[in-house]
């Protein structure tokens, strides 16, 4: 089997995998109001650890992940730029955060950030996240 039959395969397996969690990996809609650059513009001023009392929703494709236990990191980029993301097992819940790690680079993704906090950088906690498109 060549690496590329290999991936493949893989892929298929994770999406069989989401359908079994009782989840489309196909939806068909999902409620982006937002983009990367709006989001980033609208928080600029954000002091650290001072939390949003407002909501953002963005889609994008997840182009980096970093899985820590119950916690993970990512940027995920739409048409207008690249923002960094955290999503926590217990803000998102099992089901949500064991979605979330059957993810890999290039899938589609929404994300709700609810009470962002901004302590490096670009960096958003996430409150909700959906599949818009696994590759």
């Amino acid at each position: 089997m060549s690496k590329e039959e290999e991936i493949f395969n893989q892929r298929l397996k994770k999406i069989e995998e989401i359908k079994n969690m009782g989840i489309n990996p196909y939806p068909y809609k999902f409620d982006q109001k937002n983009h990367a650059n709006e989001i980033l513009e609208k928080y600029k001023n954000l002091e650290k650890e001072e939390k949003t009392k407002d909501s953002a929703s963005l889609a994008g494709r997840i182009m980096s992940l970093r899985e820590m236990g119950k916690a993970s990191f990512g940027h995920i980029q739409d048409v207008s730029g690249k923002i960094q993301f955290y999503i926590r097992e217990d803000q998102v819940g099992e089901k949500t955060y064991s979605l979330f790690k059957k993810l890999d680079l290039g899938d589609l993704i929404g994300i709700e950030i609810l009470n962002a906090s901004k302590n490096l950088g670009n960096f958003f906690s996430s409150g909700k996240l959906q599949v818009v498109k696994t590759s």
